[in-house]
């Protein structure tokens, strides 16, 4: 899905800052090397309880994300 704008909320039970981290480490190793993860199309940002994962305008297709 090109140009594709969005975001993906994960709030996880256990709201620790080791567990966010972890989850933002594991998306961040995902996206290594997509070139709209290069580009700033994608970006993460962890919040104190929360890990968002935003698409803003992508050029290739949206990546699949694991967790």
């Amino acid at each position: 899905m090109k140009n594709f704008n969005g975001e993906i909320i994960i709030r996880p039970k256990e709201t620790d800052k080791h567990t966010i981290e972890e989850i933002g480490t594991f998306i961040h190793h995902q996206l290594v090397g997509n070139k709209d993860y290069i580009d700033s199309n994608i970006g993460i940002n962890l919040g104190t309880d929360e890990v968002l994962i935003w698409f803003d305008d992508c050029k290739g297709e949206i990546p699949n994300i694991i967790f």
